[in-house]
């Protein structure tokens, strides 16, 4: 029973799944699934189809009693996702056993290790640390720290986290230093952003431009100034939110202040210039001196 027990819970941590995660694919306690883990009970049969599907196995691997192949036969690997050629995988073997992303504190020579890309990439899925020379479509999860340029996705480290621009939300065990976010940040380090869409959550000292949300920092050094609402609308073909038309009316009335003060000035001028009476003559502002 242990070992059925213990191929449960290796299982689960290879999906970098917790328990709560794997009773909710089941429909199930996250109690039920910490007993199967001990070794106080068993699974359902009904349940070990839907089990063996989301931990990525077969029934007879998951009961530990797989058919033997011809030796001929290349082996075959049970990986935790689907066959999805859009994302990459950046993973670590201990023997034969799938180093899963919740383990990497347990295998030091994981943090040793980066997983680099060059150009645009799709989604990246790595237990390591990731530097991506370009952007990311999707999103990115590391085992340790992420580096890249523009993320379309969200972010989920378990280092610190450098990028340009992160449209979804952006979670880190470490620091988070990124031009803007357009979701939440979440970080156990200090958070240095442009402007955040949703709430910021830092460990350390915070500071960022426009907050959509809260703006939380442990030690009390957070630094976010409210973001009031937007709306978007467009004119003349042009998109506008309404804080781009706030700045552009305030442009315009300080520029209309100026024009109103040097019309002021050329008046009163005019007006001195001329004789006792003599007609003034007002000449047009935009007129070039010669």
């Amino acid at each position: 029973m242990y070992e059925f027990a213990q191929r449960i819970t290796t299982l689960r941590k290879a999906r970098a799944m917790t328990q709560e995660q794997l009773a909710q694919e089941l429909g199930i306690t996250a109690q039920a699934v910490s007993k199967w883990e001990t070794g106080q009970s068993y699974p359902d049969i009904t349940l070990l189809p839907k089990l063996a599907e989301v931990c990525g196995v077969r029934v007879d691997e998951l009961l530990g009693c797989a058919l033997e192949k011809d030796e001929d036969e290349p082996p075959v690997c049970s990986l935790p996702w689907s066959d999805d050629s859009k994302t990459i995988h950046a993973v670590l073997f201990a023997g034969h056993t799938l180093i899963g992303a919740q383990e990497v504190t347990n295998c030091p020579e994981a943090s040793r290790i980066t997983f680099e890309y060059e150009g645009e990439a799709l989604n990246i899925d790595s237990v390591f640390a990731v530097s991506v020379d370009g952007d990311v479509q999707g999103g990115v999860r590391a085992g340790s720290g992420v580096r890249c340029e523009n993320v379309g996705g969200d972010v989920k480290a378990g280092g610190s986290v450098n990028c340009d621009t992160v449209e979804g939300n952006v979670s880190s065990g470490g620091s988070v230093n990124c031009d803007g976010v357009e979701g939440s940040v979440t970080a156990n380090g200090s958070v240095t952003c442009g402007d955040v869409g949703g709430n910021v959550t830092a460990g350390g000292s915070l500071s960022c431009g426009d907050v959509g949300g809260s703006a939380v920092s442990r030690d009390g050094s957070g630094k976010g100034q409210k973001k009031r609402r937007s709306i978007s609308f467009s004119f003349d073909g042009k998109k506008f939110d309404t804080r781009q038309f706030e700045r552009t009316m305030n442009e315009l009335g300080q520029r209309m202040g100026q024009l109103g003060r040097e019309f002021g000035e050329q008046v009163e001028k005019t007006f001195n210039a001329a004789g006792p009476g003599e007609d003034a003559d007002l000449v047009d502002l935009d007129e070039k001196k010669e």
